[in-house]
């Protein structure tokens, strides 16, 4: 999966510096930074990092921010959006990946849809957790994704039913601009929860975000476009107000 960003680095850094990723900017910079101030974690972990900017809106309110990244490219990418901050960027996947200290927040952002081996994706970032932390990995919603995006043809498609395609996509306001040959797993809601089961992690929250303002909502008819998972190694766990 990696291996086909690095033809893409480039055009996200663009995009997301540009402002025309407005979901990115918008929606999840501000998620993010909203609930890593409710939180006390001192080490935070993204794996799958991408171009960096997510960890770079982090690091002044975090102490310590380490970011995996298995592509070259945007690991390139990543270090100059996080040049002259304290954050760390590794070119691995979190399979390959051996920290001297656990982390109290590891966070995987639209990452996870790409991966195959979600059990072993799991129990890896598990390890990686100390007892008191906090595991968070974003998914498109599967209940409602392929109604917004049609990745699937209707024709195949059944949401109980566990697909795989490499799929070509754009971000609305940069259409010249196509994604090619991404991998997406499509998983029904259920085959998450048996693999965080499997992990033997607890689901501590289940959050539905939304894109588009409520009014926006009322007029288009639209679905819950994202899921985030939050997970923890014990069934009780504070994650803030």
């Amino acid at each position: 999966m990696h291996r086909v960003w690095n033809d893409y680095a480039l055009i996200r850094k663009a995009q997301i510096e540009s402002g025309l990723d407005t979901t990115f900017l918008n929606v999840f910079v501000p998620y993010y930074i909203e609930l890593k101030k409710r939180l006390s974690h001192k080490r935070v972990l993204e794996i799958g990092s991408g171009t960096g900017h997510l960890a770079k809106e982090l690091c002044p309110i975090v102490p310590e921010v380490v970011l995996l990244e298995p592509c070259k490219n945007m690991q390139k990418v990543s270090k100059s959006v996080l040049d002259n901050t304290q954050a760390t960027i590794e070119n691995c996947r979190i399979e390959e990946y051996l920290p001297t200290e656990k982390f109290n927040l590891i966070i995987s952002h639209l990452c996870i849809q790409s991966v195959q081996d979600i059990d072993q994706f799991l129990k890896v970032a598990k390890s990686n957790l100390c007892d008191e932390g906090l595991f968070l990995f974003s998914v498109p919603l599967p209940c409602f994704w392929n109604e917004i995006k049609e990745f699937i043809p209707f024709s195949d498609y059944q949401y109980y039913k566990h697909i795989f395609k490499e799929v070509d996509f754009f971000i609305e306001k940069d259409k010249s601009n196509f994604f090619y040959g991404i991998p997406y797993f499509h998983r029904p809601l259920n085959v998450y929860f048996r693999a965080i089961r499997n992990s033997e992690l607890f689901v501590v929250y289940l959050d539905e975000i939304y894109t588009e303002s409520y009014e926006e909502l009322q007029n288009k008819n639209c679905y819950p476009r994202y899921a985030v998972f939050y997970l923890s190694k014990g069934m009780l766990h504070e994650i803030g107000n």
